[in-house]
């Protein structure tokens, strides 16, 4: 029934009429897909919507609208298929696997369709015979099927030859098809991604955490990337401090913060490559521009909280309540909660900050009442997140999934009230109650697990947005009070 009623919720706050049509589930549809909603969820929103509607008006615009998909994407003539005992032995191999039984499963249905697909049209007749030109003639006979059904197949066939054949053949399929630009098939370019692994190995033996480990990936191969669009392919050696002063001239479309950010990784990149860094030599001068800070405050808190889902009010008294980012809630365990104390592991190299904290109880509440509905996903789906205390609705796995669904969750519950939030505007929430009950600044700089009292004060004392409302309240009241 909560289900039911928060996927109404949902579906009349994209809706722009009550009156049921065809254009009005299309628009629903388009702002659910637009606000970053898998299709599964999309679906079942809408398909609740189209029964209450036919409960009521007899219509249902949803099957008038819904996509239809070939459920019978692997139908091809029989074949030799000489992978019966290797599919008895992946069965085996997957029972060992801590998954939900449905998904193994789906696994094992889907990689022998697979593997009769291309006995037919390959004609292989080992696992070592699977290379990315398989991986193609399986995209185009699943070009109706579902995302979901997708990413089943060939993560499900990908698993089967990495077992049999210890090749990853997946892997390097999806680095092929994520080529945006012809120069990343450029030897200049492999060479460079060479470098930044052999790079990020060593930060990682200096003490870099998983996750700072995967930004500093993103951010050296996005501006990589940038670098060979503004002057072509360009081996580490042929990079000067010239390239990294026209790099910042050229990108006009990002602030400052940000290209000084990915050209410092990339000189620290170079110098351990190659001993020079044109970072350093270049001297660029940078204008100190402001950071956007998003805010809110206790009316607006009460009215996100109001309207939002079970799991939604997790994700915001994780943030509001315990002053955690998002990265933080995404690696919160449930064995981190051990009676009213919450173990946090937060920022920094090495294992990072780990801090052990109290719960309030109304936080506590909140939680409790999210772990029933967390118990039926984990026993539809499977324990995917290494035992999370958020558990999305949906297959996937990884922490980036974790960390863009609790980001949404935040965005989304506060986008229903017309507020554009994040997960630090809500932490912000956290550190200015704090502030507002008179606590001292050393108190507050603690508990927000902050490593000086100067970051409290520049980012969050002095940047609430209130002193300048009350600074320009008292010129009017000078001027003509």
């Amino acid at each position: 029934m909560q289900r039911t009623r928060t996927n109404l919720n949902t579906f009349f706050t994209y809706a722009p009429t009550t009156e049921p049509s065809d254009q009005q589930f299309l628009t629903v549809k388009e702002g659910l897909e637009e606000h970053g909603y898998v299709w599964k969820i999309v679906n079942e929103i809408l398909t609740t919507a189209g029964k209450m509607y036919k409960f009521l008006c007899k219509v249902n615009p949803w099957d008038n609208v819904r996509p239809r998909r070939n459920t019978r994407w692997y139908t091809v003539p029989d074949a030799p298929f000489p992978f019966e005992e290797d599919m008895e032995s992946f069965r085996r191999f997957l029972e060992e696997e801590p998954m939900n039984a449905i998904m193994r499963s789906k696994q094992i249905y889907q990689a022998e369709k697979a593997l009769r697909v291309l006995c037919y049209e390959k004609g292989i007749k080992t696992a070592y015979d699977i290379d990315i030109d398989c991986f193609k003639v399986l995209e185009g006979y699943l070009a109706e099927s579902s995302l979901e059904t997708r990413r089943c197949v060939m993560y499900s066939l990908g698993r089967f030859v990495r077992f049999r054949a210890g090749n990853d053949v997946l892997h390097k399929y999806q680095l092929r098809r994520e080529l945006k630009n012809e120069f990343e098939a450029s030897p200049q370019w492999e060479h460079m991604m060479d470098c930044v692994e052999r790079y990020i190995a060593d930060c990682v033996e200096r003490g870099f955490t998983a996750v700072g480990k995967r930004n500093l990936r993103t951010n050296l191969v996005t501006t990589i990337r940038r670098l060979f669009t503004y002057f072509g392919p360009l081996e580490a050696e042929e990079i000067t401090m010239r390239h990294f002063r026209q790099y910042k001239n050229l990108s006009t479309d990002l602030k400052d913060k940000t290209i000084k950010h990915g050209l410092g990784n990339l000189g620290r990149m170079l110098e351990f490559v190659t001993g020079n860094n044109p970072y350093r030599e270049a001297k660029i001068v940078w204008t100190n521009q402001g950071v956007d800070r998003t805010w809110i405050f206790k009316d607006q808190w009460k009215e996100i909280f109001a309207s939002a889902t079970t799991v939604e009010r997790v994700a915001l008294v994780l943030c509001a309540g315990m002053g955690l980012r998002r990265n933080e809630a995404a690696t919160l365990k449930l064995t981190d909660i051990i009676g009213d104390r919450m173990i946090i592991r937060g920022k920094g190299h090495g294992a990072g900050k780990i801090v052990e904290k109290e719960i309030p109880k109304s936080v506590m509440a909140v939680i409790q009442a999210y772990l029933p509905e967390r118990d039926l996903l984990i026993r539809r789906y499977g324990d995917r997140y290494d035992g999370s205390l958020i558990v999305p609705p949906f297959y996937s796995n990884g922490e980036r999934t974790l960390n863009r669904y609790i980001g949404n969750l935040v965005s989304e519950a506060s986008a229903r009230v017309g507020v554009k939030a994040t997960c630090h505007t809500f932490r912000r929430f956290y550190c200015m109650n704090l502030l507002d009950n008179g606590f001292e600044l050393d108190t507050v700089r603690r508990m927000m697990r902050h490593s000086s009292i100067e970051i409290t004060l520049e980012s969050y004392v002095r940047a609430d947005p209130r002193k300048m409302k009350t600074a320009t309240n008292s010129v009017d009241d000078a001027l003509f009070g």
